[in-house]
């Protein structure tokens, strides 16, 4: 999947566009492919804006505005310092389709270890809900799935952590879509 960043901090106001990117299959950085085979993936990090010299392990992606494509949000640390907050929005131009699901607690239910599931074409997708995957980093209870050009979704189901199924049937693209349990 490529992406475009744009990369604005509180040292910088300027944002800068880059094309060709994409995060590698595995490991750190942001890479440029070559194929699949190992170290097939270049980091190019630095010359899309986002391979910072300062220490950042706190990292976290989410879709800020809405828009399906999953923005970073970074902290600088230094020593002796307050952690500086870093947003790096993503404005990869797509026409290609997405869909959102956002899982809500209620009392006695919680959204750790749900599973999301989306069939498309055939296909399908799924991702967990987990809270922290990065250093000192908490993450919503939100997932974007990519469908690229088609049109239709047959399904999103979700697989609460007790068991429980939910199933939403030709849910609408483009959009995010609320599941209460």
């Amino acid at each position: 999947m490529r992406r475009r960043f744009a990369s604005k901090s509180r040292k910088s106001a300027n944002t800068t566009r880059f094309s060709d990117v994409s995060p590698p299959p595995q490991g750190g950085g942001l890479g440029r492919g070559r194929g699949s085979a190992p170290g097939s993936f270049t980091n190019v990090g630095f010359l899309a804006g986002v391979g910072f010299e300062f220490d950042s392990r706190c990292v976290v992606s989410e879709d800020l505005d809405l828009d399906g494509r999953p923005d970073l949000i970074l902290t600088e640390q230094k020593l002796g310092e307050p952690g500086r907050l870093h947003v790096v929005k993503n404005v990869w131009p797509t026409k290609n389709h997405w869909i959102g699901v956002r899982l809500h607690d209620t009392p006695g239910r919680s959204v750790e270890g749900a599973r999301i599931t989306i069939s498309s074409c055939g296909r399908s997708q799924t991702a967990l809900i987990v809270s922290g995957d990065s250093y000192r980093s908490q993450h919503s209870p939100s997932r974007v799935f990519g469908i690229g050009k088609t049109r239709i979704i047959e399904f999103v189901e979700v697989r609460w952590a007790d068991g429980t199924v939910q199933r939403i049937e030709k849910p609408p693209l483009d959009r995010y879509l609320d599941v209460f349990p």
